[in-house]
């Protein structure tokens, strides 16, 4: 089941909303949740778009966590070049918090939270995942040019008439390449 919405003021208007995958063992508590991001995010608690559909944040409790562990970790694997980060509620946050979770959450929010703190951190925590984006999107582009830079380097090497290339802004004109046939 997906909430959509077309309040779309959190996102940069070439792209779609982010994709939030909320699991909350107090259908209650999940609901409030639900209603209070759907109008900025799109929601959803199917566990086949958690595998499928690689969402941009998982939100669970502590409960919900134990309980998915095995598909919240398929689905970090599926992004495995990209942060997506996993959000849990933690209720009586000065009690002890299960070592799994500190092992497996990136972010921890206390229940209760105001509603501007809980869109605040989830914010920042999607602003980390979009720079990760970024980077990874980045790291392809220049892979795709280094490896067009390395066909041109063998093409210019593979030639039999000598290359050089000097530095005109220096006034000794330095040869800065030359291929192998030079």
């Amino acid at each position: 089941m997906c909430y959509n919405t077309s309040d779309n003021n959190l996102q940069n208007h070439n792209q779609k909303k982010s994709l939030l995958f909320i699991s909350i063992a107090d259908s209650k508590f999940e609901n409030y949740i639900i209603d209070i991001l759907q109008n900025q995010f799109e929601v959803t608690h199917s566990y086949d778009q958690l595998l499928t559909e690689a969402p941009d944040l998982i939100l669970v409790d502590v409960q919900r966590l134990k309980e998915l562990e095995p598909e919240i970790q398929k689905a970090k694997e599926k992004a495995a070049s990209v942060f997506l980060p996993l959000v849990v509620f933690v209720e009586n946050p000065r009690e002890h918090i299960p070592e799994y979770v500190l092992d497996f959450a990136d972010e921890m929010i206390p229940v209760p939270t105001p509603d501007e703190i809980l869109h605040v951190r989830i914010k920042t925590v999607l602003k980390s995942r979009n720079y990760c984006l970024e980077l990874n999107r980045n790291y392809e582009e220049l892979e795709k040019k280094n490896q067009q830079l390395n066909l041109y380097a063998d093409a210019i090497n593979a030639t039999t008439s000598g290359i050089t290339i000097t530095e005109v802004r220096d006034d000794e004109n330095p040869i800065v390449f030359c291929n192998d046939a030079f």
